[in-house]
This record gives C-alpha cells, sequence and structure tokens, in this order.
C-alpha cells in the first residue's frame, strides 16, 4: 500500500502523532532547552561572559526559577501549540516540512510578542535556542524503535 492510500484512511500510521510520540518531543524539547540554559548559567556563573551580560550574582540560583517558570509555560504554552502545530501539519508527510514549522513557530511567537519589551540581539539568540529546541523535540517525536512512526520521506 503506498502512501497515497494511508493519507485518507484513518489507519494508525496516518494519525496525527500519538500519546507517546507528543510525550516524547515535549519531554526532549523540554530537557534540551533546560540542558542549554543551565550550560549559559553554568558558564554565567564561571565568569566566562562578557561583564555586560554578568549582571546578576548566582545565575545558578536564578537558573531555578527560569526552570520552573519554563516547565509552566510548556506545559500551558507549549504543548497546546505544538498539538495544534501537528493538527495542522497532519496531512503533510514529510519530516523536515514539521521540523522546519516548529523551528520557525517556536522561534518567531516568542520574538514578537517579547520584541517590543526587550528588542535586543540576546532575544534573537534566545528565540532561536527555544526555536531550535522544538524542532529537535519534533524530529524526535517521528523516531519510534528506530524507525519511523507513519510513512514519511525525507524528499
Amino acid at each position: 500500500m503506498d502512501t497515497t492510500q494511508l493519507r485518507h484512511r484513518r489507519t494508525p500510521e496516518a494519525r496525527a502523532l500519538d500519546g507517546f510520540a507528543i510525550t516524547k518531543g515535549w519531554l526532549s524539547t523540554l530537557g534540551l532547552w533546560l540542558g542549554f540554559t543551565l550550560v549559559l548559567a553554568v558558564f554565567a556563573e564561571a565568569g566566562w561572559v562578557e561583564e555586560s551580560l554578568a549582571a546578576y550574582d548566582g545565575y545558578l540560583w536564578v537558573w531555578s526559577i527560569f526552570a520552573g517558570i519554563s516547565i509552566l509555560v510548556a506545559i500551558f504554552v507549549g504543548l497546546p501549540l505544538a498539538v495544534l502545530l501537528d493538527l495542522v501539519l497532519r496531512r503533510v508527510q514529510v519530516p523536515w516540512v514539521h521540523v522546519v514549522a516548529f523551528l520557525v513557530v517556536f522561534a518567531l511567537l516568542p520574538g514578537i510578542g517579547l520584541w517590543p519589551t526587550v528588542g535586543s540581539m540576546a532575544l534573537f539568540w534566545f528565540c532561536t535556542l527555544l526555536g531550535a529546541c522544538a524542532a529537535a523535540g519534533r524530529a524526535l517525536a517521528f523516531r519510534r524503535r528506530g524507525r519511523y512512526r507513519r510513512p514519511t520521506t525525507w524528499a
């Protein structure tokens, strides 16, 4: 059976990603996000950042508060947005389109929302890191046991 027949039938392969895949994508995105920001906090704590960025003492303490807020935002904003984007992209069988869509949406939406208040290059890199983590989580959500859950083509 080719992929054109699977797109229009309600088979498990043609449905949107299941709960396991969504959970795996969400946890990997959140893990990457918290891991990268923890590395940045450790570098800042060690004094390996520019003086203009080193405005706070105790970056690791600030990171713990940031991590708690990040988890809440990921639950109440990121997860519903990811599920909505998955529903919009349901008929798209090409995984790199999903990955690029998650990168763009999760990098642009926070940037547009925060630009009037922050408006700096640090915000650009912050949002790009967030989008890259979301894109990596989406790519990992497609994989199950070393293969792709639904029929895909990378072309």
